[in-house]
């Protein structure tokens, strides 16, 4: 489910247009979390918006809010890191958020305690921000794990 809304601010700046834009999704998981992911849009001029993800993660049985220290095992930030860096290395295919096609630094290196942690169906996404890994045109990559395969990292 997504819910936008649209040019929450427009006014006129020194000569040029400031807008806003918000948009939020609760993402459906299997998890037994609340995920809802909310992502802004801020132009203030030049070439184009500044885009910020966050995401806010609830467990459902407790109703507190979850970080990554409390989901999983201390080794499992090293495991994640691993694997991403890994996938960039060898070239596989990564897609942005927007479902585009992802070109990486040459020198990027993933660390998940920059990315936005987020839950979809059985999956454990996460995605990094502009200019953390790739170049604004390429968009916010997404890394998807599959609870399965990481279980045994879960607190």
């Amino acid at each position: 489910m997504r819910y936008i809304i649209e040019n929450l601010a427009t006014k006129e700046n020194d000569g040029g247009i400031q807008e806003a834009y918000i948009s939020f999704t609760n993402n459906e998981n299997s998890f037994g979390v609340l995920s809802i992911s909310v992502l802004t849009n801020i132009y203030t001029g030049g070439a184009h918006f500044e885009n910020n993800l966050e995401c806010y993660n609830l467990n459902l049985k407790d109703k507190t809010i979850l970080a990554l220290d409390k989901i999983f095992k201390e080794e499992a930030v090293e495991y994640f890191n691993m694997k991403i860096n890994d996938i960039i290395k060898s070239g596989a295919k990564v897609y942005n958020t927007k479902g585009g096609q992802v070109i990486f630094f040459d020198n990027a290196e993933a660390n998940i305690n920059n990315a936005v942690l987020s839950f979809e169906g059985d999956n454990i996404v996460f995605t990094f921000l502009e200019y953390d890994l790739s170049p604004y045109s390429s968009g916010m990559p997404v890394f998807k794990f599959n609870k399965k395969e990481v279980k045994k990292y879960f607190n």
